[in-house]
């Protein structure tokens, strides 16, 4: 009897399914409430003075605009801490107060990225249309995408990223 070929890493995953519900110990909070406690939040996260929470089934959707990816990353995670909070959705819009210059948004992402030690910008390749970043390539690690994808954001005038890194350990 012929045994199947052992099935690919992608044949595995894409058989996962992950459900994973979010309960509060003390019950369910009213949606008012993570609303209030979201607006609260937002009051003390920099940056965030343009952008709104809307509450709805305990998902929180974060709307308005701020000028660097830093600002709407910290309201991001200023809102998801909330106990009762089960997801955030952010259509937080960049509106940089500098301009984009495609050349030196190049310069800046490679220079960032060879100060850094655990990056080998050699394996990245940056390129620019309008105000967006494409990222391709491959790095090493989670931390290597994750910092490549910041050194992107940490550009003056950037309102997208697409990172279409690899990650090949």
């Amino acid at each position: 009897m012929t045994r199947p070929p052992h099935p690919t890493a992608h044949q595995l995953t894409s058989e996962i399914l992950d459900e994973i519900v979010v309960k509060h110990p003390h019950g369910t909070r009213p949606d008012t409430d993570l609303a209030r406690d979201a607006t609260t939040a937002l009051t003390h996260s920099p940056g965030a003075d343009n952008i709104n929470a809307e509450v709805t089934n305990h998902w929180i959707t974060l709307t308005g605009t701020t000028t660097w990816h830093y600002q709407r990353q910290a309201a991001v995670l200023a809102v998801e801490a909330i106990a009762g909070v089960t997801g955030v959705r952010t259509l937080v819009t960049l509106t940089p107060d500098q301009p984009f210059i495609a050349e030196k948004a190049t310069a800046h992402i490679t220079t960032t990225l060879q100060r850094n030690a655990t990056t080998d910008a050699r394996t990245i390749t940056v390129t620019t249309e309008g105000t967006t970043i494409e990222l391709t390539g491959h790095v090493s690690s989670w931390t290597e995408y994750r910092q490549t994808d910041d050194a992107a954001y940490s550009t003056p005038g950037v309102t997208h990223v697409h990172n279409l890194l690899h990650i090949t350990p």
